[in-house]
């Protein structure tokens, strides 16, 4: 067992030549996004296409546009005592309002008005003073869609039902907030598959829209991906156990969710205990590659988010073997192919780091500084953004293009650099479900 630190509250990891690199990275991230390239929109193929509205080159969703970015620039602001970065992040947060009409987006969390609304929410609590941005119809819009039944769009994190929960988390403890919290964890219920004590959710095949998913699995199948699976509810659910709501419920459900999530374990191979997917008629276990988005690390870390809202040892193990697993496997065998949050370094290095920050244990910062030397590695000079393109595959050939993102981009590799050198806890990864609460 490795040795635990000791501490009491957010502590920056990164220390002495990194932790200078890290901030020089973070000064040319300022600078470049500042006025982005052209944004990049990533299907779940990871393939792209370049978005432009009427005169902007941007996109006002978190994943992807304004939001992230603004976001980027407030907690640079709050780090530096910035104005100067806090005026940057007010004007990419006006702009992504202003466009939220024009643009037409969904409701979901990443790629959605939820997002931008959640963006809002959260800039306001943190500069109370000097952001103001008004959610009212947003939410009017919301909690109209959430009173339709059955549900029929994705229950998901990225997309869905999950996602929906975070914003309405962050409204509380207003009316509103609780409200949609409560619609809800109806509709996640009413969408559940029950056997025995077992809960899970199933994705049918009309909500899959990767089409060599959809062939060997044209019948639908069980997600174990945090951004659009099970895990990702998991997470969701005890993020609402955590603020008082219907817990008796919740503990109920997540009982029968992890028990379920457990089963799916198979360590058939080096890399990977779980699957990306899977279905009771496909026996063949394929591995998962190590990211946020997909894989052990983004289970693991939603684990021990429920282990530690509702006090489950026996999780919190769990999660933790799981962690330590995930700590030992090489860049070589990762599938990793950038440095953006999602399926890269830089998700990676946060998810270790917050794991360190909750448990002291030495394996997580080990794991967590090798990979945040792994995402400045990748920078790449004279590529946009400061460096750090988005890889993504096109006629099965792996390219890079320009994206100043949250979720796959610069401004995610930008908030996970300043997570790492700076003493301010990064709140912004409850978008993540990653906010697992460093430990006294």
């Amino acid at each position: 067992m490795s040795q635990k630190a000791s501490f009491a509250s957010w502590r920056p990891l990164l220390e002495g030549d990194l932790a200078t690199q890290a901030w020089d990275v973070l000064e040319e991230l300022g600078h470049c996004l500042e006025k982005p390239p052209r944004a990049y929109i990533f299907d779940a193929n990871l393939s792209s296409q370049e978005v432009t509205y009427g005169n902007s080159t941007m996109w006002p969703t978190l994943a992807g546009g304004d939001s992230g970015i603004a976001l980027f620039f407030a907690y640079l602001a709050k780090a530096r005592s910035s104005g100067t970065h806090l005026e940057i992040a007010k004007r990419f947060l006006d702009q992504a309002g202003g466009w939220l009409a024009e643009c037409g987006v969904g409701e979901g969390l990443h790629g959605g008005f939820s997002g931008v609304a959640w963006t809002a929410t959260h800039l306001m609590k943190m500069f109370p003073e000097e952001i103001n941005f008004d959610c009212e119809e947003i939410d009017q819009g919301l909690e109209n869609l959430l009173a339709h039944s059955p549900w029929i769009r994705s229950y998901d994190f990225i997309d869905g039902l999950a996602g929906l929960a975070v914003y309405a988390l962050e409204q509380l403890p207003h009316t509103i907030g609780r409200k949609c919290t409560e619609q809800i964890i109806n509709q996640i219920e009413k969408l559940a598959t029950k056997s025995g004590d077992d809960i899970t959710w199933f994705t049918p095949p009309y909500m899959i829209f990767n089409e060599n998913q959809l062939a060997e699995f044209p019948q639908g199948y069980y997600n174990l991906g945090l951004a659009h699976g099970v895990p990702g509810v998991i997470g969701l659910l005890s993020e609402v156990y955590a603020a008082g709501i219907e817990q008796p419920r919740l503990r109920k459900i997540l009982n029968g969710a992890i028990s379920w999530l457990l089963k799916q374990k198979q360590f058939k191979g080096e890399n990977s205990i779980f699957s990306s997917y899977t279905h009771p008629n496909k026996l063949d276990f394929v591995g998962s590659r190590l990211a946020w988005c997909y894989g052990d690390p983004g289970i693991a870390i939603t684990l021990l988010l429920a282990a530690r809202h509702l006090e489950e040892s026996s999780w919190e193990n769990e999660a933790l073997e799981i962690l330590r697993h995930a700590a030992k496997i090489s860049f070589q065998a990762s599938g990793v192919f950038d440095a953006g949050i999602c399926h890269g370094a830089a998700g990676l290095a946060h998810i270790f780091n917050r794991a360190y920050q909750a448990t002291g244990e030495d394996t997580f910062k080990e794991a967590a500084i090798r990979w945040y030397k792994t995402t400045l590695i990748m920078k790449q000079p004279n590529q946009a953004v400061a460096g750090f393109p988005t890889a993504f595959f096109e006629n099965n050939k792996l390219e890079y293009k320009p994206d100043p993102g949250f979720l796959t981009g610069a401004a995610g590799v930008g908030l996970v650099l300043l997570a790492a050198v700076s003493p301010i806890e990064p709140q912004w990864d409850r978008v993540l479900l990653t906010s697992v609460a460093p430990r006294g």
